[in-house]
């Protein structure tokens, strides 16, 4: 039940934290090679690997993620890292509770330039016959740039005008309909169409 199991995409491996008692207090850290932007953490919570399992072991109830950037660990520039110096230091901190059920919780972080991220155990569910509590997964959402989104309509049909290679000149053109003539077909055995304003 290595600290590695949870970022290993496989939801039958999970962390343990090993520690006398149920956990209380005990945390993961993962450390990044690179400054990564995190909009969500997706956590499930306890042993994954069956229904039984789950519940016979402990599973986090509430808990913290705290985020730390590389301003927090120190002073990359001056080769100043706060660890080796034995300094705290202090990142931003996001309480979460987990559902007794095996299920994923989706975390808000909104953080830019993240290096550390560390989730502790807060309190827990306890286990039918175990006392380690599990966490199986974590995955994270990335925090994505605007121009990297859908954020606005874009016309399917292409105009006139269009150049013959815009990519929507490929989809095929929805027909042309004639609604009233349709319409009037439709009540033609006085069978009355009902409009919104009718209701």
């Amino acid at each position: 039940h290595a600290a590695k199991n949870i970022i290993d995409n496989d939801l039958t491996t999970s962390w343990a934290e090993a520690a006398p008692g149920t956990g209380i207090g005990q945390m993961v850290t993962v450390r990044f090679k690179a400054p990564s932007d995190i909009a969500f953490i997706a956590i499930y919570s306890g042993d994954g690997s069956n229904q039984r399992a789950f519940f016979d072991k402990n599973r986090v109830h509430r808990g913290s993620i705290e985020t730390k950037t590389a301003a927090d660990l120190g002073d990359a520039s001056a080769g100043v890292d706060f660890g080796s110096l034995g300094i705290d230091s202090i990142g931003d901190r996001v309480d979460f509770t987990c559902e007794n059920k095996p299920q994923v919780t989706y975390v808000k972080v909104g953080r830019k330039d993240v290096m550390e991220l560390s989730i502790r155990i807060d309190s827990v569910y306890l286990g039918d016959k175990k006392d380690d509590t599990h966490v199986s997964e974590i995955h994270l959402v990335p925090q994505l740039d605007p121009q990297q989104t859908l954020d606005r309509a874009i016309d399917i049909k292409p105009k006139a005008t269009d150049a013959p290679k815009t990519a929507t000149s490929k989809l095929p053109q929805a027909p042309d309909v004639d609604v009233e003539s349709a319409t009037k077909n439709l009540d033609g055995g006085k069978r009355g169409v009902v409009t919104d304003d009718d209701f």
